[in-house]
């Protein structure tokens, strides 16, 4: 599996857009199964995952890193969650790219 850096500005790779969109899908299942979220939340959540999901098709790295990051506190917002849940939200969002990036490891 590829380290994805995302300090670059190119473009992803084929298998880059593969294993992101992995990443993002295990990330719905593990929000779904440590948040409970009602099927209004969920509709949010996954309609705001999709985008980045799509967002791999048309920005570089750099910016879609920026864009991880937005959608994270939007998701966190939508679900009401307190400072403990928000960082458990972030763990998650690592958990599902440290095996593929930096992204998990940088500041933030």
């Amino acid at each position: 599996m590829n380290v994805i850096n995302f300090e670059d500005k190119t473009l992803f790779s084929k298998d880059e857009k593969i294993q992101i969109k992995l990443a993002i899908n295990e990330l719905k299942f593990l929000i779904i199964q440590n948040f409970s979220p009602n099927n209004e939340e969920q509709i949010i959540i996954d309609n705001r995952l999709d985008y980045l999901i799509d967002s791999v098709e048309r920005l570089n790295k750099f910016d879609w890193k920026s864009l991880v990051l937005s959608t994270i506190i939007s998701i966190s917002i939508s679900l009401s969650l307190d400072s403990e849940k928000g960082r458990l939200l972030f763990e998650l969002l690592r958990k599902v790219f440290l095996n593929i990036a930096s992204i998990g490891n940088s500041e933030i």
